[in-house]
């Protein structure tokens, strides 16, 4: 994963447990129930490839949502780097999902703004070789 990436989610996570319990957040009132992606984790596990994805850590799952309003995290940036990367948008990658980041979500799921396990399922994630951090390519979730 490149290192400006790998800055720029670690300063998310920090800042997130700082703000963790002031903040809050409506959900949508069709998303109530779905958990909401608060971290990034490697999907490849140890391989010598990285490809970082929105993760709920506390339900331990990549079926997770996140709308405009949710700031201060690496999964959120996590997903400006793949919109930028492998969708062609020009998002600042700063952990926030505001409305720049829900128009390019929007044109990535062809429904709305919201990221969720549809998104997740239709966006093509950045590769990155674990032991230089080069791109490598960009690749479906499947």
């Amino acid at each position: 994963m490149n290192l400006n990436f790998k800055k720029t989610a670690a300063t998310m996570l920090v800042a997130a447990g700082a703000l963790a319990g002031v903040a809050v957040v409506s959900a949508p009132a069709a998303s109530a129930a779905a958990p909401i992606c608060n971290t990034a984790v490697d999907t490849y596990g140890g391989s010598t490839y990285d490809r970082y994805q929105p993760f709920s850590s506390t339900a331990g799952t990549w079926n997770c949502e996140m709308y405009v309003g949710h700031g201060g995290s690496a999964a959120v940036a996590a997903l400006q780097n793949a919109l930028n990367r492998c969708h062609g948008m020009h998002l600042a990658v700063d952990g926030s999902y505001g409305l720049a980041t829900a128009d390019a979500v929007r044109r990535v799921n062809g429904q709305n703004g919201v990221y969720g396990p549809n998104t997740r399922g239709k966006m093509r994630w950045p590769i990155y070789d674990s032991r230089t951090d080069a791109f490598k390519s960009c690749s479906y979730t499947g």
